[in-house]
């Protein structure tokens, strides 16, 4: 992402902040122009924003938007430990995802790295390396298997099933769901929920 977008998402970002909540998608919606992906960022960093991290004790967004301005693009063709970064894959609050090539198994894999900006915060990374030990507990069809969490090259990953496929998300702003369609997808979220429960992961 360019650096004339990441200005517009700040700028827009702390000025909706400053509006009431009821006010601020009308704000967006004008400010937008029609773009509907910079809207729904911003609402969804607004959303964060009036949500305290109890855990980090700190607002998610500025952590996010530390994320956000890392260099995406600028990984792939590195080498993290043994895995190749061959594409972006999406970003997090606590993380960016990339696609991966494990030569060793001759496979893709999905790398998600810690960004080297938060590192030195020991809470961020002890949090990162809960996320994965959780995640790794929960075998089920419906969630990612997770595959290693490591560090290498001051930077702290996990490596997970690739799960080639659009989002939900992607897939919904597409067409709408018929019934039927919609119930399978709430079965197999419901399914993939209960495992992660009996698991111990709420």
């Amino acid at each position: 992402m360019n650096s004339d977008r990441w200005n517009t998402i700040e700028d827009l970002y702390y000025s909706a902040l400053e509006l009431d909540a009821g006010e601020r998608e009308t704000f967006l919606e004008q400010q937008s122009r029609g773009d509907e992906s910079l809207k729904d960022e911003l609402l969804s960093l607004l959303a964060s924003a009036d949500r305290q991290d109890s855990f980090m004790e700190e607002p998610a967004v500025p952590l996010a938007l530390e994320v956000l301005r890392s260099e995406r693009m600028g990984m792939v063709g590195q080498t993290i430990g043994r895995y190749r970064i061959v594409g972006v894959l999406g970003h997090g609050g606590m993380g960016e995802v990339y696609l991966a090539h494990d030569p060793s198994l001759d496979r893709k894999v999905a790398l998600k790295l810690l960004p080297a900006t938060i590192t030195d915060n020991r809470v961020r990374v002890l949090r990162f390396q809960q996320e994965a030990r959780a995640a790794s507990a929960i075998s089920h069809p419906n969630v990612a298997h997770i595959y290693e969490i490591d560090e290498a090259n001051g930077l702290n990953y996990i490596t997970m099933e690739y799960v080639k496929g659009a989002t939900l998300r992607e897939l919904l702003k597409t067409k709408a769901f018929d019934d039927a369609t919609a119930l399978e997808v709430c079965k197999q979220v419901c399914m993939a929920l209960a495992a992660a429960h009996k698991a111990g992961v709420i």
